[in-house]
């Protein structure tokens, strides 16, 4: 599982997540394929995880690149 696929998964599934997010199912669904949240999603991402008192540091939206 990638990092972003994990901080995903903390909303719930691909569904719940979309609606807490506020973004379509197949969206949610891309990012987790591709490991990255675009930059201009990431503070709606950190909004929702505060609304819904999901812990999520701003670091956690940036993918660790592999050595």
């Amino acid at each position: 599982m990638t990092q972003i696929a994990s901080v995903l998964s903390r909303f719930g599934n691909v569904r719940e997540t979309a609606e807490k997010i506020g973004r379509a199912p197949s969206v949610i669904q891309y990012w987790r394929s591709t490991g990255r949240i675009p930059a201009q999603a990431q503070n709606s991402v950190l909004e929702a995880a505060r609304r819904h008192g999901i812990k999520l540091r701003p670091a956690e939206l940036i993918p660790q690149e592999a050595a």
